[in-house]
């Protein structure tokens, strides 16, 4: 005698004669079925909606691509493989800077795993996933080269007080990047007469020390030069 091992009800023979993985009374037999249908089906679900998402990023630049690496460790020796994940700003260019669009980043697997997943939840509305992740692009590759001006600032303010016994540098002068971008921003002409030759970058708060994209504009020469003539 064998009761089923989900129920406990009385089974024969026959039900269970194929071993303990089939110790299941009819009612049950078909119950699992359904529930190893219903996961099936879910996992099909899901694996069509990751393709789904995989193809909406491959249309907007992001390519996987395979590359080989060999390992070496104290007790082991063999070859792996790795995915490298790029992608490019272009159709973005109202978010990204100019210097950026059209270049490749790499992305590693993780962050393009979350993408994939934040294109599920937002009902594969790609632009919107998208949107964001190039404005904490924008921001991590600023404040990246934010930390790197003033890495450089100080080490040449101590390679002059090292050579000349004290700091020569009075400001930090604006990168070409930085001006570019400052440029595109105000549309390549001056916020008070509109000229757009001779242009200039202004710092408002008259220090030419601060930098902050929200502290310049774009001025002419002239306009530029009346801006400092009203504080001297």
């Amino acid at each position: 005698m064998k009761n089923c091992k989900k129920c406990g009800k009385h089974i024969t023979f026959l039900s269970w004669l194929g071993g303990d993985s089939l110790s299941l009374c009819e009612t049950c037999k078909s119950k699992e079925k359904k529930r190893l249908e219903r996961e099936r089906q879910k996992e099909k679900e899901k694996e069509e909606k990751i393709r789904k998402a995989k193809n909406l990023l491959l249309e907007k630049g992001f390519h996987s691509e395979r590359t080989f690496l060999r390992r070496e460790t104290s007790d082991a020796h063999g070859e792996d493989y790795t995915y490298s994940f790029c992608v490019s700003g272009q159709g973005y260019s109202k978010i990204l800077p100019r210097s950026m669009v059209g270049k490749e980043y790499p992305l590693s697997l993780e962050r393009y795993n979350e993408l994939l997943k934040k294109v599920i939840k937002n009902r594969f509305d790609v632009d919107k996933v998208l949107k964001e992740f190039y404005e904490n692009l924008v921001i991590e590759l600023e404040k990246e080269k934010i930390a790197l001006r003033q890495k450089r600032l100080k080490l040449k303010q101590k390679a002059e007080k090292e050579y000349y016994g004290k700091i020569k540098t009075k400001r930090e002068y604006v990168p070409k990047e930085l001006k570019e971008d400052i440029l595109h921003k105000f549309n390549h002409e001056c916020v008070i007469c509109g000229a757009k030759e001779g242009l200039h970058i202004h710092h408002k708060d008259k220090n030419s020390s601060n930098n902050k994209i929200s502290n310049l504009i774009v001025l002419c020469g002239v306009c530029h030069k009346k801006a400092h003539m009203k504080v001297r």
